[in-house]
C-alpha cells in the first residue's frame, strides 16, 4: 500500500490541471482521512479550515474528482464523504 500511496501522491503532484486551491483542499482531506483513506469532513469545514469560501472548495472538490484524485462517497442520505483514489483496485 505504501507504494500505491507514493504513486498516488506523485500522480496528484504532477497533475497540471490541479491548482493551488485544489492542492490545499487535498491536504485537508489527507489530514482528515482514516487508515482506509476515507474522510467524512464537510465542504463547509474544509472552507473554515482554509479560511476560504465554500464555493471555491466545491470547485476544488469537483476538480479533484474529475481528475481521479478523490471519489465522493455517500455516507447517509444527506451527507457525502470522500475517498482518496489511491489505487486502481479501489475504482
Amino acid at each position: 500500500m505504501r507504494d500505491d500511496f507514493a504513486n498516488w501522491l506523485n500522480f496528484a503532484a504532477a497533475n497540471k490541471a490541479l491548482q493551488g486551491a485544489d492542492l490545499r483542499v487535498l491536504l485537508v482531506l489527507l489530514s482528515d482521512s482514516d487508515q482506509y483513506f476515507n474522510s467524512s469532513i464537510t465542504q463547509t469545514e474544509i472552507a473554515r479550515r482554509l479560511k476560504n469560501n465554500p464555493q471555491q472548495v466545491n470547485r476544488s472538490i469537483q476538480n479533484l474528482e474529475t481528475n481521479g484524485i478523490i471519489k465522493r462517497l455517500k455516507i447517509n442520505h444527506l451527507t457525502y464523504g470522500f475517498k482518496l483514489a489511491i489505487s486502481t483496485e479501489e475504482s
